[in-house]
């Protein structure tokens, strides 16, 4: 009996918020704005039906389900609401990155990160709840344009600092490469590599 009760008062919490969602978004024709209460409501009829007859697991099973449903209906109503600001932020990221000096030599993740955002705004101005899981992929992605762009800022820098230096610094940058080289992060692999191509890119340029 409480299970349905808790079940039913969610239920009609959620019908309740989305009124109001309907009220405020009404261009959206995505699952979000359109959960399916009736299905669920059919589980509740079914639950009491249960109760009825004496089978008390199956009328909380039933119960349980559609307050799950509904209670995670009500979260992704309150998600939607809070997730423009993060996409707004997250495009003006990808608009500072293209600014970047380094930007041209780092193209390739940054127009990756742009498509993924991309999709996950037109998944949002849907109400397609697909958007939540690519916003968390957008967010990665631009994180990774930026780490190549300061990885290519620091190559650059390399580059910058052998010409500044002469033939003699050559010696000194091969040991501080080989020091590089030995990190175990992968992450740190990956820069090395970097200034390694930038350390021949220089001494070619020198040669």
């Amino acid at each position: 009996q409480a299970s349905l009760e808790t079940a039913t008062t969610t239920l009609s919490q959620l019908d309740q918020r989305l009124g109001t969602f309907a009220a405020d978004f009404p261009q959206l024709t995505g699952d979000l704005a359109r959960p399916p209460l009736p299905e669920w409501r059919a589980d509740l009829e079914a639950a009491t039906g249960a109760l009825a007859s004496g089978n008390p697991p199956a009328a909380r099973a039933l119960a349980d389900a559609v307050h799950q449903h509904a209670n995670a209906a009500l979260r992704a109503l309150e998600d939607y609401r809070q997730a423009k600001p993060t996409l707004d932020a997250l495009g003006r990221r990808l608009d500072e990155a293209a600014r970047h000096p380094q930007a041209a030599a780092t193209s390739t993740p940054r127009d990756a990160a742009r498509a993924a955002l991309a999709e996950t705004r037109q998944a949002f101005d849907h109400g397609d709840s697909t958007y939540a899981a690519r916003l968390a992929v957008t967010h990665r992605q631009i994180t990774a344009a930026e780490a190549a762009l300061t990885a290519a800022a620091r190559a650059a820098q390399w580059r910058r600092n052998l010409r500044l230096a002469g033939a003699g610094t050559g010696g000194f940058g091969l040991l501080a490469l080989g020091v590089i080289l030995n990190r175990r992060r992968r992450g740190s692999r990956r820069e090395a590599l970097a200034l390694v191509e930038a350390w021949t890119q220089a001494l070619d340029e020198k040669t």
